[in-house]
């Protein structure tokens, strides 16, 4: 296993140092591409993509009482572009 210099990372890359202090970071994948061109690369198909879908469409209502923040998407869990609410109770619990 390699050994990782965490204090290197954080010199080299500020958003480690952010995400290590745990700050609210917003990082933009560079490399982003459609599904069209992506989904080669991970060994996934759109069939896939659809059966997905189609199993967080049924379990909707579930989410909707779970996770009451996605009631008003209707059970959506997606990030959206303005911002998740409740992310720093996930983030914070994983860590």
């Amino acid at each position: 296993m390699t050994t990782i210099d965490i204090n290197k990372l954080k010199n080299d890359y500020p958003l480690v140092r952010d995400l290590v202090d745990l700050k609210e970071v917003v990082w933009f994948n560079p490399n982003v591409t459609s599904t069209d061109q992506g989904l080669p690369y991970v060994g996934l198909t759109q069939n896939d993509v659809m059966d997905a879908q189609a199993r967080l469409q049924r379990f909707a209502p579930y989410l909707m009482k779970a996770f009451p923040e996605t009631a008003s998407t209707e059970g959506d869990h997606r990030i959206s572009r303005c911002g998740y609410p409740s992310n720093e109770r996930g983030t914070r619990k994983a860590l």
